[in-house]
């Protein structure tokens, strides 16, 4: 079974430079029984 891995992190730039939040992660597994995706193809 595949897993994806995904690290995400919001930030915003204005004239007073760039602000980053809080990085945020989580694992996707392929269902069974399915056929599996690849996310990267999209």
């Amino acid at each position: 079974m595949k897993q994806y891995s995904y690290y995400l992190r919001a930030y915003a730039t204005n004239s007073e430079g760039t602000a980053y939040g809080e990085q945020v992660s989580f694992i996707t597994l392929a269902e069974s029984g399915g056929g599996e995706t690849d996310p990267r193809a999209c």
